[in-house]
């Protein structure tokens, strides 16, 4: 198994807006025998009613902090009672959404593995990601809804399909959200039980299995909460990513995010007007974009007022960036620039 610790063990060392600052990242002790869950919980509940989450790309749909809590405890509960057990795997194959993260912390509440499955598999490849990780339970997106049926009719292992959407054949996630179900007890040992299974299949060729454990996730997410965090707008901050949150980095950063107690405003898909809009909109000081996105962003056609903007860093994730490119980038619209963010965090 992959662990994600950080690059250096004890302390991490970070850069935000000059200011050079240290942290220990060990977990407290009194964190050492609790799970992933049990501690990104703990500090979700801690956020009440500030807004945890914005989805760009659906009206501006939002949750806050306490509405986000109390939809993992439901879904949850509601999928303890559907039979989800310690170490059940479940393949959850979804673009970014606001059901996602309620999801994946509803599933891995219950002891069981996330596995995390690209929407956009053909049928072929889906089944060779289902052979590999094998679910007792797919939770789909309803544009992967119909390749998720055809793959499960040859996946004897399957016992359960929920969709996020609308479904005639399957139940959806709108039952989470009307159930009032509690979390369940479970005895997780986070430093053995795998909480997420991820899979670098980026270039559609050799699956490569990735699985973490609670304690690992737990690690690297305060590392990355650390590097997101500024002292000077602790109060204000906001994200804004396009990453695929079914990507290592996408959720991770996801995930960091909220365990900061940031607001996270995503979008399905990149669309740089959009973003740049957003930026406006949501005063997001700090945007986590693909590598190509760049370049866009270049576009003579592309107008943006520096100098009543809030956003202050831009990370690009891919490869490496021409340093002119770079430099542009900079100097158009004022910010730092990080460039191959997957490996610096």
């Amino acid at each position: 198994m992959q662990n994600y610790d950080c690059k250096v063990d004890r302390t991490v060392s970070y850069v935000n807006q000059g200011t050079i600052l240290t942290g220990d990242t060990r977990q407290n002790g009194n964190n050492s025998d609790k799970s992933s869950t049990e501690i990104l919980l703990e500090k979700i509940r801690s956020y009440g009613d500030k807004t945890a989450l914005v989805d760009d790309s659906n009206g501006g749909n939002s949750l806050t902090y306490s509405q986000f809590y109390n939809q993992i405890r439901n879904c949850a509960g509601y999928l303890y009672e559907q039979g989800l057990r310690k170490r059940d795997v479940v393949a959850l194959c979804s673009s970014n959404c606001l059901e996602f993260p309620v999801v994946m912390l509803g599933i891995i509440a219950c002891g069981a593995r996330v596995s995390l499955c690209t929407p956009t598999f053909t049928k072929e490849k889906m089944f060779e990601h289902f052979q590999h990780c094998g679910p007792t339970m797919v939770i789909s997106t309803e544009e992967a809804s119909e390749t998720v049926d055809q793959v499960v009719q040859k996946i004897r292992m399957v016992k359960k399909v929920i969709i996020i959407g609308e479904s005639e054949k399957y139940i959806t996630t709108s039952y989470f959200f009307q159930s009032t179900s509690d979390f369940p007890r479970v005895d997780i040992n986070p430093n053995f039980d795998v909480a997420i299974i991820s899979y670098a299949n980026d270039d559609n060729e050799t699956l490569k299995d990735n699985s973490t454990t609670h304690t690992s996730i737990t690690r690297r997410i305060e590392c990355i909460a650390q590097t997101l965090w500024s002292p000077t707008k602790n109060d204000s901050q906001c994200n804004y990513f396009d990453i695929p949150m079914i990507q290592k980095l996408g959720v991770e950063t996801m995930l960091a995010s909220l365990f900061a107690g940031f607001k996270l405003v995503f979008r399905k898909r990149c669309d740089i007007k959009s973003m740049l809009k957003a930026v406006k909109t949501h005063q997001v000081t700090t945007v986590f974009t693909r590598d190509t996105t760049a370049v866009g962003l270049m576009q003579d056609d592309i107008k943006f007022d520096c100098g009543k903007s809030s956003m202050r860093i831009i990370n690009f994730s891919g490869p490496t960036m021409q340093s002119e490119l770079i430099e542009k980038v900079e100097r158009k619209y004022q910010v730092d620039v990080n460039q191959d963010i997957q490996d610096s965090l």
